[in-house]
């Protein structure tokens, strides 16, 4: 439809051929042609800007950076992304418009996945305040989910259930796949933080009691992708490492062909773990040493933070070795700062980069 749309529309009518672009750069994505969807989104902002609607650029700006981030482990890339966006929304007496408002979230997410607390709230804030403002829903799912995360991080259970909730209230009026899987995705994990292996494994499965829909028949690659990594970890609480393993099995190389590395990171690091439950240092070191060299380039810290305690003895032992020592050390600098011991002993630099900082460099 969006081809014959594109045959039939005016060249000139650029406004119209941006939002057909959109919507077959959305098409191509549930197909897993990740390539084809953002050299399309990429003509439909740069239509968007000829025709002067900063408004619609946003919107494919806002895709790219979130396949960036969500798919291709693009942290640095994502986040420049969204900086554009806020930088087309802001009016020359510097106010921001209510549109940047997911794009706040968005970056809010990264910034929270870089460990930089106060700055993750600060933007997440000034994104809620935007999307209120404008009365805009379509980004609160992703909005709330990194809500949770945050409370999460600082240790609220209540704020973090509280913020799935809304998110789960949001999905009703958007009831997108990709969406859905997300806020699944995001339920394991708070429930496993919670203790609540068997919630969170309800919640893995996605059956329609729980999701309150009926999955489609044939969910794209990439999403079914994110719900084995789900059922995984549920399978890692409860110490089934065996089966995790064989969930995971030939993961890691279909998400590293279609070029979705955050996927590949997470996969190798519960490999990692499990490899280590069943008494396999090799093996787990190997996983842990691949998982750390498509994560350090961007920054990755949460993410290995939440694989808790059990991750250190690993990080340990990559920390004694060459490959990936120096970043070993800063994330066992983040447990100690998460545990509030405050221990300096591990750090590579006297004085650690900030996150900011860390993106400079880079």
């Amino acid at each position: 439809e969006a081809q014959e749309a594109l045959d039939l529309l005016p060249h000139e009518d650029r406004v119209s051929r941006a939002r057909v672009h959109v919507a077959l750069g959305t098409a191509y994505a549930y197909e897993d042609h990740v390539e084809r969807a953002t050299r399309t989104w990429a003509q439909a902002r740069d239509l968007a800007l000829e025709a002067g609607n900063p408004f619609l650029a946003t919107a494919a700006l806002e895709l790219l950076a979130g396949t960036a981030i969500y798919h291709q482990g693009r942290l640095r890339a994502g986040a420049q992304t969204l900086r554009q966006v806020l930088e087309l929304g802001t009016t020359p007496d510097g106010r921001q418009l209510p549109f940047t408002g997911t794009a706040h979230a968005l970056l809010a997410d990264v910034q929270l996945e870089w460990n930089d607390l106060e700055a993750a709230a600060s933007t997440l804030q000034k994104g809620l305040e935007l999307q209120r403002q404008g009365g805009i829903g379509y980004g609160r799912i992703h909005t709330f989910c990194a809500r949770a995360r945050l409370a999460c991080a600082q240790g609220d259970a209540g704020a973090a259930v509280h913020a799935l909730q809304t998110a789960e209230q949001a999905l009703e009026t958007r009831p997108l796949w990709h969406m859905v899987v997300h806020l699944a995705a995001r339920q394991v994990q708070l429930r496993l933080w919670l203790g609540e292996v068997e919630a969170a494994a309800r919640w893995a499965e996605g059956g329609p009691a729980i999701l309150k829909r009926q999955s489609p028949e044939v969910l794209p690659l990439y999403l079914r992708e994110v719900q084995q990594i789900s059922r995984a970890r549920v399978q890692l609480a409860r110490q089934e490492a065996d089966r995790a393993l064989a969930t995971l099995e030939g993961l890691e190389e279909q998400a590293g062909r279609a070029d979705r590395w955050s996927q590949a990171i997470e996969i190798c690091l519960l490999q990692a773990l499990a490899h280590q439950a069943q008494g396999e240092p090799a093996a787990a070191l190997a996983s842990l040493e691949r998982s750390l060299s498509w994560a350090a380039p961007e920054g990755y810290v949460r993410l290995f933070l939440g694989a808790g305690d059990d991750l250190i003895p690993l990080l340990r032992r990559v920390a004694a070795g060459k490959s990936q020592a120096a970043y070993a050390h800063r994330l066992l600098a983040a447990f100690d700062i998460e545990a509030g011991t405050g221990d300096t002993v591990r750090q590579p630099l006297i004085e650690p980069l900030t996150p900011r900082e860390l993106e400079v460099l880079a």
